[in-house]
């Protein structure tokens, strides 16, 4: 038979396996939806210009990432082209430049989402492995709880 301690550790550990559970769906769906909008969003980050506040900087700081490539762009709309194939280049760079931040912050926003939604599927996968373990661990209770009879 188990002492009070072992069964009260036994039911937080049953606590805890649940709550892992839970978590991880929460986590699991989190990161899945945060991927999946980050995705959506890469077609907003590029029509928007770099040097003026993106519409989801409000709340998602990966986003000011795109900042980082504001002077650059600055500077691109700053200079004055004297041939129409300078004019031509200067635009291409600066298309070239929105593309390449959009593509950083949509990198890091699919890297975050994959962080979260694996760690999800880890307390998933560990709640549920666990729940193997305690059916083996009430089985052999029980039998020695009718063997002591």
């Amino acid at each position: 038979m188990l002492s009070d301690s072992e069964q009260s550790y036994l039911r937080r550990f049953r606590w805890w396996r649940r709550a892992a559970i839970a978590m991880g769906l929460l986590l699991t769906v989190a990161g899945g939806g945060y991927g999946i909008w980050g995705a959506a969003q890469l077609r907003s980050d590029l029509g928007v210009e770099a040097g003026r506040e993106r519409p989801a900087a409000s709340w998602d700081p990966l986003a000011r990432l795109a900042l980082l490539f504001a002077p650059y762009q600055e500077r691109l709309r700053e200079a004055e082209p004297e041939t129409e194939t300078e004019h031509t280049l200067l635009q291409e760079l600066d298309e070239q430049t929105t593309l390449a931040a959009g593509l950083l912050v949509l990198l890091i926003r699919i890297l975050f989402a994959s962080l979260v939604l694996t760690a999800g599927l880890i307390l998933i996968s560990s709640g549920l492995a666990n729940r193997r373990l305690l059916a083996i661990l009430d089985s052999v209770l029980e039998k020695h709880q009718t063997s002591d009879r």
